[in-house]
């Protein structure tokens, strides 16, 4: 989880960079995990089969199967992972602005980064997991991911409005 957040933030942080539309390109983003963690039953499913076609412990012993299951979660998260991993830098890029010497906007979108993260794993791990139940909760989360991209993209589209009437000035 954190190698595929890592490694998502140094590639699509350079590409953030690069972007014209930091927002728009975070509304990908967002847009993607919810499309990918959808897939996360199926992706589980199938692991299990080939896990069990494989012979699971009983047929690879315990390292080699150990290995293997390490690889299929590797595989089942990389992809969701990666994506978050580019959606802070995202969000910080958006939020920048020349006329904000001290930062506050980036201070601001890193406190509630943190504050959304504490509050998120607290009401998942203690209330909604039990209250909903693991798949029930992942397709929210999916729908939560969905309607943020889906924000995030409409405010885009009046930054590009606003953008084009700067360039025509």
């Amino acid at each position: 989880f954190m190698g595929g957040l890592g490694l998502g933030g140094a590639i699509l942080g350079k590409r953030v960079d690069k972007s014209k539309n930091p927002l728009r390109f975070y509304a990908f983003l967002e847009f993607g995990i919810a499309g990918f963690a959808a897939l996360t039953p199926l992706l589980i499913f199938l692991s299990r089969e080939l896990y069990l076609m494989l012979g699971g412990t009983v047929v690879m012993g315990l390292t080699l199967s150990t290995l293997v299951r390490l690889i299929l979660s590797t595989l089942v998260l990389a992809i969701p992972t990666f994506l978050m991993g580019g959606t802070l830098p995202a969000a910080a890029r958006a939020a920048e602005d020349s006329s904000d010497v001290g930062r506050r906007n980036m201070a601001l979108l890193y406190g509630l980064n943190t504050i959304g993260a504490v509050v998120g794993v607290g009401l998942a791990t203690f209330i909604l997991l039990e209250a909903l139940g693991t798949t029930t909760m992942l397709f929210t989360a999916c729908v939560f991911n969905a309607l943020i991209a889906a924000a995030a993209w409409s405010i885009s589209l009046s930054k590009d409005s606003q953008i084009a009437d700067i360039e025509l000035k």
